[in-house]
């Protein structure tokens, strides 16, 4: 599969997810390898800067759970 398929694969799939949400909801698949971060995949109808402030909170929620610190991530260029 290529990466042309690969993306039409994931937006449909995505579709169908966000049909289960209420609208104006975003979504946003990413895919990565483990130490090999250039075959890293994102695929998003949302502003990465707002993923990203999504991922520092849950991040942050999940260590406040644990009861453990945590520095923050530093913001995408």
């Amino acid at each position: 599969m290529d990466l042309r398929d690969a993306v039409e694969v994931a937006a449909d799939a995505m579709d169908r997810v966000l049909e289960c949400f209420r609208p104006g909801c975003k979504i946003t698949l990413l895919v990565r390898t483990p130490g090999h971060p250039s075959r890293d995949f994102c695929l998003t109808d949302d502003d990465l800067s707002e993923v990203a402030a999504m991922i520092e909170r849950r991040r942050a929620e999940s260590a406040a759970a644990a009861q453990i610190s945590v520095k923050p991530m530093e913001a995408p260029q």
